[in-house]
């Protein structure tokens, strides 16, 4: 939910544009990688909140072939656990969303994957105990991953250093002139969801954040809903405006329309 692929047509020029060859690109709000997967930069710094997002992401980065085999393994044992047919099937998904413990590496990145895929609008939340909690989203047959899909994805990564950080903390890898800092904070009631209590922070925090960036001749492009555009009221911030669709809400079960913003901040000088 929320993830940018319907944008990054927009997105990704503007990247490309003004990183340099040798820059660094970073994204310190990772969610579900769509733009640093889209830009597959030679350098990049992808940040996340979450400890099993980066598990995911590091896993199917560093070996995507075994977190498919374990995606595998995993609905086989629950279909066969459950004699369900489909591996969508309401028992399926409640056995793997109810198994706890440590799991290794690629087979936690395996559940997390199935879960989110078959999930309530493919939605990731957890509970104060770090459960995975989101009901089952009513698909037998859920759009899983290929293994082609996975290698994809770990490609697009092989440049990136994956960090497990407060976004202030991997903002800061952005350092000066040629490279980019692309900024998709969570919408602003759940900037607190999923991070740890020093690492939460308010809007105008980020924005400070992409003030000081800027100054230090970073090349800034921030994505966020309608609503925020009152905190980008600042000397360098250009707006603009694309019409988006929210995946969730909407009466009888249409999907309900929405503006959505991207602000650039140019350093002075930078064409």
């Amino acid at each position: 939910v929320g993830n940018k692929v319907w944008l990054l047509p927009q997105i990704l020029p503007r990247i490309r544009e003004h990183l340099a060859p040798g820059g660094r690109f970073v994204d310190p709000f990772g969610g579900s990688a769509a733009v640093t997967v889209g830009l597959a930069p030679q350098i990049g710094v992808l940040g996340e909140a979450s400890a099993d997002v980066v598990a995911v992401y590091r896993a199917v980065r560093d070996d995507p072939a075994l977190v498919y085999a374990e995606l595998q393994r995993l609905i086989e044992t629950a279909q066969r656990d459950t004699n369900s047919v489909e591996i969508g099937a309401k028992p399926v998904y409640d056995q793997i969303r109810g198994m706890r413990g440590a799991l290794r590496a690629g087979l936690a990145a395996a559940r997390l994957i199935y879960l989110v895929s078959t999930s309530f609008n493919g939605i990731f939340r957890v509970n104060g105990k770090g459960e995975f909690n989101v009901p089952w989203g009513s698909k037998p047959r859920p759009a899983l991953p290929t293994e082609a899909d996975l290698e994809a994805f770990a490609q697009a990564l092989e440049g990136v250093s994956v960090a497990h950080s407060d976004f202030r903390v991997a903002a800061a890898r952005a350092a000066g002139p040629g490279d980019v800092l692309y900024l998709d904070p969570p919408y602003a009631d759940t900037f607190d969801l999923y991070v740890p209590k020093e690492w939460r922070f308010t809007a105008d925090v980020l924005t400070d954040v992409a003030v000081k960036a800027m100054a230090r001749g970073v090349y800034v492009l921030v994505s966020q809903p309608a609503s925020a555009a009152g905190l980008w009221d600042i000397p360098g911030a250009t707006i603009h405006r694309f019409a988006r669709t929210h995946k969730v809400g909407g009466a009888g079960g249409r999907r309900a329309q929405g503006e959505e913003l991207l602000v650039e901040l140019i350093p002075e000088g930078v064409a």
